[in-house]
């Protein structure tokens, strides 16, 4: 059973952690929105992406935190989460490859370096991928343990 509260409380704290991070991503992002929208023109793709960029992002991450909260949709949130930390890693990693000494943007505020926010997505992109992990295996743990329950037995520690 002690083993199952640790993986719980990792489980809540991983979910704050991204949490917390898209919040902050949102602030940054609407703070200064022609500042954003200057930076995003700067990258390599064409500006009319970067001017649908300036609000799917938020709105994106909006999303994100709105299921976050809501258990039954945690894991929509927590894939959707993953898969566009994946897909921002992979722009960076593009970006890193093929222009090693340009820098076009501030990443958000976060880091003044894209290898930084590549290592700062990576370790959110587990974040997420371990909250999505412990989520299943706490919700298998519960569904065993409410079986066992309503069959009047005991269940034995994870």
């Amino acid at each position: 059973m002690k083993r199952i509260k640790r993986l719980l409380i990792t489980k809540y704290v991983l979910l704050a952690v991204v949490f917390v991070f898209w919040t902050i991503l949102i602030y940054v992002k609407m703070r200064h929105p022609l500042d954003y929208r200057h930076e995003l023109r700067l990258q390599y793709f064409p500006n009319f992406v970067a001017d649908w960029l300036v609000w799917l992002i938020p709105l994106l991450a909006l999303s994100i935190l709105i299921m976050l909260v809501n258990p039954q949709v945690q894991q929509y949130a927590l894939i959707l989460s993953l898969l566009t930390l994946l897909a921002f890693n992979g722009y960076i990693s593009f970006v890193l490859i093929k222009y090693p000494d340009i820098q076009p943007c501030s990443c958000a505020g976060f880091f003044s370096s894209w290898l930084k926010q590549l290592s700062l997505n990576t370790v959110l992109l587990f974040c997420s991928a371990g909250a999505l992990l412990l989520r299943k295996y706490t919700a298998n743990y519960y569904i065993q343990f409410i079986i066992t329950q309503k069959k009047g037995g005991s269940i034995a520690t994870v």
